[in-house]
């Protein structure tokens, strides 16, 4: 029996705004995009998520944790 070390996957991970009117909410925080870039994914974030969300879901704190800001929908942005 072999043992054999497993390549890590890498994923692309896309962060949509939110649709619905007055909806403040997103799917993943700076804290989520720190560790998912430092595990060698790429997040890709729509602008406009999370803005006024008060959980780290900044532009900014997405941006500093490795995120990468988009403006077009986030399925445009993964596959350019």
């Amino acid at each position: 029996m072999t043992t054999e070390t497993a390549t890590p996957r890498r994923v692309e991970i896309g962060v949509p705004s939110e649709t619905k009117q007055a909806e403040r909410r997103v799917s993943i925080a700076a804290a989520g995009v720190r560790e998912l870039t430092a595990a060698g994914h790429r997040v890709v974030v729509q602008a406009g998520a999370g803005e006024g969300a008060g959980v780290g879901a900044s532009h900014s704190g997405l941006n500093l944790a490795g995120g990468r800001i988009v403006h077009a929908t986030v399925a445009d942005a993964v596959a350019a």
